[in-house]
């Protein structure tokens, strides 16, 4: 004899129309972030993306204004605390084709850019991806009700995208 869980899910997968059925595989390997969907081609996986255009948009400006925070950041800080951005971490010697040498210096204001200002910007844009793409209350996520609206009567279905959209435009 079936469980309770098996026959409750086969009652509501008998109600589901495809397109549901479809939500229900697609967003918990969103959500899983795996960035190939069975028996889809990489163009086709691109536009099963969760975020639209607009929002995608939208988190670019927010990375581009993240990064120019972070430099600025890290350029006050150099000169609150008096420490020398121009001074030499290292520097190496290179030729080109053509026998010309040159000299590239990696200074410790560079060395804190390319370190902590990219490291916190890729964090930033991770956190953006992630809520952006928040799949809970989505058909297959997690807080997903039985029922056609989701969670919360489909109140908060996007929720996770005006919180990272309000989050980016407060960075700008």
């Amino acid at each position: 004899m079936p469980s309770k869980q098996r026959v409750d899910a086969i009652l509501c997968s008998a109600t589901r129309t495809p397109e549901e059925e479809l939500a229900r595989t697609i967003v918990p390997k969103l959500a899983a972030r795996s960035y190939h969907l069975p028996g889809n081609n990489p163009r086709q996986d691109y536009f099963q993306n969760p975020l639209h255009m607009r929002q995608r948009f939208i988190a670019l400006l927010g990375s581009f204004a993240f990064g120019v925070a972070i430099t600025n950041a890290v350029f006050f800080w150099f000169a609150s605390t008096g420490r020398d951005d121009e001074a030499r971490v290292f520097e190496f010697n290179y030729t080109d084709g053509y026998d010309n040498s040159q000299q590239f210096t990696v200074t410790h204001g560079l060395a804190v850019l390319l370190t902590v200002g990219s490291g916190s910007n890729a964090l930033f844009d991770r956190f953006v991806w992630t809520l952006s793409a928040c799949a809970c209350c989505r058909a297959g996520g997690r807080f997903e009700s039985s029922s056609r609206v989701g969670c919360c009567g489909g109140c908060c279905q996007g929720f996770g995208r005006y919180l990272a959209v309000f989050f980016v435009v407060s960075m700008v």
